[in-house]
């Protein structure tokens, strides 16, 4: 399963969609090994369908 690029400047707001079909707009706080970190969400990056900047 390939996994979309999911980082990005600090405070920047993004868009994610999950596999599940669900959208989170929020400000981008980090990337860890297994995680990214959104104001508010803890999201798996296998969970991520897309991840792209909001303008």
């Amino acid at each position: 399963m390939k996994t979309p690029h999911t980082s990005c400047a600090r405070g920047t707001r993004v868009r994610v969609v999950l596999r599940s079909g669900e959208v989170i707009v929020a400000k981008f706080v980090e990337r860890t090994g297994k995680f990214v970190l959104l104001e508010g969400h803890r999201l798996r990056g296998a969970d991520i369908r897309t991840f792209g900047i909001k303008k």
